[in-house]
């Protein structure tokens, strides 16, 4: 059939894809591994009270400060999240990729 006379460019086109997604899927994890040590170090940060003193002062200085490092390992968590759901979904999508590479494959074996 005509549509099969495309099948080389159709393959280099996949395999840049597919080459794509796994650095991006690579990218992704390195993202992840780098978020480990900020979060080490703000929990760090969240177990060390602040010695400011005995005045009111202090103690709204402190809460705020509990209150900023609450906040950052909450965004921290989310951009986790975030990254781990981007990587997912890119390792779904190159195993889709590869699922239709088979299947063209086995088209164009039966074909010949």
């Amino acid at each position: 059939m005509s549509s099969y006379h495309h099948h080389s460019s159709t393959d280099q086109s996949f395999l840049v894809h597919m080459q794509s997604l796994t650095d991006f899927t690579r990218e992704l994890e390195t993202q992840l591994d780098g978020l480990v040590k900020p979060s080490d170090d703000l929990a760090s940060i969240a177990d060390q009270p602040l010695l400011l003193g005995a005045f009111p002062e202090a103690y709204g200085l402190a809460q705020t400060h509990t209150d900023a490092v609450t906040q950052m390992c909450d965004l921290l968590g989310q951009v986790k999240q975030a990254i781990a759901f981007a990587d997912d979904v890119t390792r779904v999508v190159a195993g889709h990729y590869a699922e239709a590479d088979v299947d063209i494959a086995g088209a164009l074996g039966d074909g010949s």
